[in-house]
């Protein structure tokens, strides 16, 4: 299930790229401290602070305002938005499950989790792969970009490793406040990076969202 959760969770914020700016995606994904303190509720039973129930609301907001504002740029921008709010819901949902197959001893420590999780999902991935590059094999060596996925595979390695490592210190809610604190830079990056046209409506939005 872990691998399954991180799968779909990836597969939705790329297909969210293709349909929006990667600022507006990764505002949506801003949304992950809300969706854990709700499902936190059904699954546990747990009870947070008023002043945390609080902090909640400008995030809310901040995902509707930018979304809204989005969707009246990009005929594309509803799926797009859908798919970022759905990965950051799953991705809620891996987090969870990390941390209760950490807690149970299930997995004995966070290295092996990455480990496990990163075999099935090559596993996962790879048949689709596979059949991909036959559909397309007269040019799919020539056409691959081989030194990007490379590096891109790097980074995001050296990114999930990390990640687990800092889910096997924290709670789930104190990862999810600190994988909003990374978004600000990927949001920041990519409006100075790719030069999208945003809106105040958006901007508005994204600080109200990324703002804790």
């Amino acid at each position: 299930p872990l691998s399954l959760f991180s799968v779909m969770a990836k597969m939705l914020t790329y297909w969210s790229y293709n349909a929006v700016p990667v600022s507006i995606t990764h505002t949506c994904k801003a949304s992950q401290p809300f969706f854990n303190v709700v499902l936190a509720y059904l699954v546990y039973r747990s009870r947070f602070s008023l002043a945390t129930y609080s902090s909640l609301l400008p995030i809310v907001f901040g995902v509707v305002m930018a979304s809204v504002s989005e969707m009246g740029m990009n005929d594309l921008a509803f799926s797009g938005t859908m798919f970022a709010v759905t990965s950051a819901l799953i991705g809620v949902m891996q987090s969870m499950y990390a941390k209760f197959l950490l807690r149970r001893r299930i997995v004995t420590d966070s290295v092996n989790l990455h480990f496990y999780g990163a075999f099935v999902s090559f596993a996962i991935n790879a048949p689709y792969v596979l059949m991909n590059s036959r559909a397309h094999q007269d040019n799919f060596v020539a056409s691959f970009p081989f030194g990007k996925v490379l590096l891109c595979s790097m980074l995001h390695f050296v990114g999930s490793f990390c990640s687990s490592w800092v889910l096997g210190e924290v709670s789930e809610l104190t990862f999810s406040i600190m994988s909003t604190m990374k978004r600000v830079v990927i949001i920041l990056s990519a409006v100075f990076y790719f030069g999208n046209p945003v809106t105040a409506q958006s901007m508005l939005g994204m600080a109200l969202a990324v703002r804790d």
